[in-house]
């Protein structure tokens, strides 16, 4: 199986900050795979490579995306912990919306809305 690569001198990162720029969504590792193994006239490197693109595209339409904010992780439990790992507190994550601010950051994958339901 040869998969080749088409990402020229460009990083991923600016792959990402280009696709970004064009559509208005941060592109996922999938979508940056795609970008990079099709050529630009929208046929896939070779064989292989339209064969795991294919893949892609089914396993994407099958999950939900993690780019928007969807309820894949609101409401679940979690334990918020201090720099020693100790447990300070559980909550549940009330929104991972890219799109709000808390404390000056935008929330998201590193990020999230939480309540706290118990602080110890």
């Amino acid at each position: 199986m040869d998969i080749f690569c088409i990402s020229e001198t460009r990083s991923f990162a600016d792959i990402r900050l280009v696709e970004k720029e064009k559509t208005g969504t941060d592109p996922d590792r999938a979508d940056v795979f795609i970008i990079t193994h099709t050529r630009k006239d929208g046929m896939p490197i070779n064989e292989d490579c339209a064969i795991a693109i294919e893949k892609l595209k089914a396993l994407k339409q099958t999950q939900p995306s993690t780019n928007s904010s969807n309820p894949v992780m609101t409401g679940k439990k979690v334990k918020l912990l201090d720099l020693e790992n100790e447990q300070v507190a559980e909550g549940i994550i009330m929104s991972i919306d890219p799109k709000k601010i808390v404390m000056g950051r935008p929330i998201g994958h590193v990020y999230c809305e939480v309540l706290v339901d118990e602080a110890k």
